[in-house]
């Protein structure tokens, strides 16, 4: 990983390996690979992990990548699903902290930073979301749970008080 300057509140080094898993995303992965390479906070590296894909994704992701050094593809000969290119994805990570974005996803600026402004005193992190449609019309919005409070199993039965209701 590149050197990286960016500090979190308590004057530590942040870095962050970002894994994203693709099978045949040529639709949307460069959407979503364009919305991480646009984040404020910038100590990051992804990893793109390419699960067999049969379609054109791998060329695209390639092309895309060419000139990004903290951008990584790992290329995988068979689908073997979404778990196991995360699990490739975490033995490659060398971040301190850890996220996972889907290759049909796509995320704000503030996104990344404002994870890590919440991770000061805690393990995991979950943020909202929102569901939109091919026309970007809102679908679902998930508000979250304020995970800067939260603490192991406090912030786990929160989670699924919240959302497996």
């Amino acid at each position: 990983m590149a050197a990286c300057s960016s500090m979190n509140q308590f004057n530590e080094r942040v870095s962050v390996s970002i894994i994203v898993p693709v099978y045949n995303a040529k639709d949307s992965i460069i959407r979503c690979l364009r919305s991480i390479e646009k984040q404020t906070f910038s100590c990051f590296t992804v990893i793109i992990v390419n699960d067999g894909s049969t379609d054109s994704s791998a060329s695209l992701i390639s092309s895309y990548i060419d000139d990004k050094p903290n951008f990584i593809l790992e290329n995988l000969e068979l689908n073997c699903g979404v778990s196991n290119a995360r699990n490739v994805g975490l033995r490659l990570s060398e971040g301190k902290h850890i996220m996972f974005i889907d290759a049909d996803d796509y995320i704000q600026e503030n996104y990344l930073k404002s994870l890590i402004d919440a991770s000061s005193d805690v393990e995991l992190v979950c943020s909202s979301f929102q569901l939109q449609d091919s026309n970007n019309r809102l679908h679902k919005r998930n508000h979250g749970v304020d995970a800067s409070s939260l603490i192991h199993s406090e912030f786990l039965k929160a989670y699924l008080e919240k959302f497996l209701q």
